[in-house]
């Protein structure tokens, strides 16, 4: 077994102790260099994850902004169309209320003249009823009719003379 003096201390140590420290000691530098690459290559990473992220954000912007000014176009056609609509309408509820105004009058007048029309078949019928009674009475025979009646019971009659008179 050799023996070292380590260079900082006036330890003596064996080859084999100092080989496993210097690899150690390699492996933290390494560890250092690598864990620095890879922060150095995520810097890198978040800058150009940063710049597509705005890249991104910017086309949807632009995607959004060009839906808008269609909706914009969409609504300006919406409210004019609206517009004719409404003159339509009311133009409509005009005309609908001229008509109602001349059937109500025409109904009106339709009334008038059934209820004179009603009269007067009721006064026809009047005097339908009252020739009707006169003539039915008149039409009638009297029906009256001699009967013969019997004459006084005298004592005894005879049952054949009964029976013919039932």
């Amino acid at each position: 077994m050799e023996l070292c003096v380590d260079p900082l201390g006036s330890r003596e140590r064996s080859s084999s102790t100092v080989a496993s420290e210097l690899e150690r000691a390699a492996k933290k530098v390494k560890n250092r260099e690598v864990t620095r690459v890879e922060s150095d290559d995520q810097e890198k990473k978040e800058t150009r994850s940063k710049a597509s992220f705005r890249d991104m954000l910017m086309s949807n912007i632009e995607t959004e902004e060009g839906r808008v000014s269609n909706l914009e176009e969409f609504s300006v056609g919406m409210k004019e169309t609206l517009k004719v609509v409404k003159g339509r309408t009311v133009e409509y509820r005009r005309v609908l209320e001229a008509m109602m105004i001349v059937m109500t009058e025409k109904t009106e007048a339709m009334m008038t003249a059934l209820k004179e029309q009603f009269e007067e078949l009721m006064g026809e019928l009047v005097v339908c009823k009252v020739v009707l009674g006169k003539e039915v009475l008149s039409a009638t025979p009297n029906h009256k009719t001699d009967v013969s009646k019997p004459e006084k019971f005298k004592g005894t009659k005879s049952t054949r003379y009964i029976d013919n008179f039932l």
